[in-house]
């Protein structure tokens, strides 16, 4: 189903979200490749975008403390003050 989705549906939408956002991407991800994540990092307007290594697609599964560890420091930190995306091109850390 994801190898079908229409990536390119998605131009111009993203850009328009100002909602803070986490998006965690496994690096192994066969499914949806990691330039898409880094496209989608660079579109979105506030976000950190972190590449984690060894995981797939189903990076909360595969990697549950990292996830938990991201995501903890995400709901209570929240963005850094230049989010990652902006800072260095979102090339994921």
């Amino acid at each position: 189903m994801l190898r079908e989705f229409d990536f390119g549906a998605l131009d111009g939408r993203l850009e328009r979200i100002q909602t803070a956002t986490l998006l965690i991407w496994g690096a192994d991800d066969r499914w949806v490749p990691l330039g898409a994540g880094r496209r989608f990092a660079t579109e979105l307007q506030r976000t950190a975008f972190v590449i984690v290594p060894h995981a797939g697609h189903a990076v909360q599964e595969e990697a549950p403390a990292e996830t938990t560890r991201l995501l903890s420091r995400f709901l209570t930190q929240g963005l850094p003050r230049v989010p990652e995306n902006l800072a260095s091109g979102a090339t994921g850390r």
